[in-house]
């Protein structure tokens, strides 16, 4: 039921599944960045294990117990790496705690728990450690002895390379998000709603007929401006549809949202009026305002055709008094429906109170609420005050989005994080197997800035191959992520360049500490005769 898109009961609390997708995928992404950063540390470093095994192998040892023997060296770090990740389990779910529903608990002795740990310290174990022990156990003994792999394909590290392509590709991809979901975010924050949401407070009753007693009370405060009442907010988690028709030349049926409030709801939210008033104080029932979508559903290319016409609704006829601009009613992920706004008294009652804020301070403001809270103690002593802010009530129609935009972040600072302590392994490695080239290089009157340059070269074509990779893929997702809003940013092109530009100057900062290192040693002693 909460995962069930057909179900659209909008009071309750529903589970956003795309999020937990998108955890399982950081969760497998971020796995295969550390297991490939095992695979090209091992393969990069099973030159100075060439001669152990070797011996081994001289000494009677088979390929088979040889695989045995390092594949059992990585099943002993991955249980330790568990071991570990539970110790910082409850931490992290602490850190975490929007994304996990209330009285969830985790116990390492639940069946299922402890089922899932041995399959992913297997399936880690066997993806970490098959690749480096076959490249171990295959070199030959007369080879090995001498300090020679004996495997030439393998020199050129196709597969290592290939590898943090790989990386780099996941991390770009982390980063592209980060900045389309921050860019997203970003116009939601300062879109304007077409409505103003500044120090207004929704309070809600328990009773209609005793709210007009506190709507009364209230404006007579002297930190209040307007007080309203009404059903709902312009925009809010709760929305009405009904149908209405209108009988021209031809009936038109639409369904429209229904913004029940009396005659300070469009002042008090400064709905901008754009054809004919406001509705006029009354009792009952007896007209509507439209909106400017409304009024193109109905067939009218000016909002002044519109005042005056009848709409039926509920069996009786009403008149459109005025048309307000466009605002948004739902969030961005929902385009702006036609919509009436009507006071209908038996519906209204809860309030609107818009506070008094131009050159207060937050002391005045939270001298305004005591006031309010005393002047509902006096129509509902025996019912508990509580209040929210229309801000605070938007914020929570984006409560996924902003999920989605902390676990990207999060994603994506690990992600980077592992591929660079990978890359900084390899790049040290690579330094230190060329130590002799260097040497000769620097005797023959290559400068530090040439060595440097030779040693980040074949790193920085990586990260490029990584990012035209990337590029694509993520411009797909990406594009499909934006397609859940109605209003939203274009996929820039600025985008990816702003992202492989930072990759690259990830990938040259981790490297270059190194790189500078080998190119600045002295080649005396990287030539001295072993």
């Amino acid at each position: 039921m909460h995962f069930n898109h057909q179900y659209q009961d909008n009071y309750s609390r529903k589970a956003h599944l795309p999020s937990l997708y998108g955890m399982m995928v950081v969760a497998v992404f971020i796995l295969l960045i550390a297991a490939i950063n095992f695979i090209n540390l091992a393969t990069a470093q099973s030159v100075q294990r060439t001669r152990e095994v070797g011996m081994r192998k001289v000494l009677g040892g088979s390929r088979q117990s040889l695989i045995a023997q390092f594949m059992s060296e990585t099943l002993i770090l991955t249980i330790l790496a568990v071991g570990l990740a539970l110790l910082l389990t409850r931490p992290m779910l602490s850190a975490f705690e929007s994304f996990i529903p209330r009285g969830l608990s985790f116990s390492v002795f639940t069946p299922n728990i402890l089922l899932f740990l041995l399959a992913i310290t297997l399936t880690t174990a066997l993806l970490s450690g098959l690749y480096p022990s076959w490249v171990l156990s295959a070199y030959r003994p007369a080879q090995a002895l001498k300090g020679q792999t004996g495997l030439l394909g393998n020199q050129k590290g196709y597969l290592r390379k290939g590898l943090i392509v790989f990386q780099f590709t996941v991390s770009l991809l982390f980063i592209i998000g980060t900045i389309m979901v921050g860019r997203q975010l970003s116009y939601i924050r300062n879109k304007d709603l077409g409505f103003s949401t500044d120090a207004v407070v929704l309070i809600n009753t328990p009773q209609v007929d005793k709210s007009d007693v506190l709507a009364q009370q209230l404006r007579q405060l002297t930190g209040v401006t307007h007080v309203a009442k009404q059903w709902s907010a312009p925009m809010s988690e709760g929305y009405m549809l009904t149908k209405m028709t209108y009988r021209g030349a031809k009936a038109i049926e639409t369904e429209v949202s229904a913004k029940i409030g009396d005659e300070n709801y469009i002042p008090l939210y400064q709905l901008r009026v754009v054809a004919g008033r406001n509705m006029m104080p009354t009792d009952t029932l007896r007209e509507l305002v439209i909106n400017q979508t409304y009024v193109k559903a109905l067939g009218f290319k000016q909002p002044a055709e519109a005042i005056g016409k009848l709409l039926s609704f509920n069996g009786r006829d009403y008149p459109i008094a005025g048309v307000v601009a466009d605002f948004h009613e739902n969030s961005l992920h929902a385009p702006i429906r036609p919509t009436f706004i009507a006071y209908m008294p038996g519906m209204s009652k809860d309030i609107a109170v818009k506070l008094a804020t131009k050159g207060k301070q937050v002391s005045d403001v939270r001298t305004s609420l005591a006031a309010i809270e005393d002047a509902w103690q006096t129509v509902y002593p025996d019912k508990e005050f509580s209040y929210t802010f229309l801000d605070d009530s938007i914020a929570r129609l984006y409560e996924s989005d902003q999920k989605i935009a902390r676990l990207v972040n999060t994603a994506t600072a690990i992600a980077i994080l592992i591929s660079c302590m990978g890359l900084f392994g390899l790049a040290t490695f690579t330094a230190q197997q060329r130590t002799k080239e260097i040497g000769v290089r620097k005797v023959l009157g290559a400068s530090v800035v040439s060595i440097i340059t030779l040693l980040s070269a074949d790193f920085v074509k990586l990260v490029f191959i990584a990012f035209l990779i990337a590029s694509p893929i993520a411009w797909w997702i990406t594009g499909k992520w934006l397609e859940e809003f109605a209003y939203r940013v274009d996929v820039a092109w600025w985008v990816f360049i702003l992202a492989g530009v930072l990759a690259m100057g990830i990938a040259l900062l981790t490297v270059s500490f190194q790189s500078v290192k080998a190119a600045l040693m002295n080649p005396v002693k990287s030539l001295r005769s072993e």
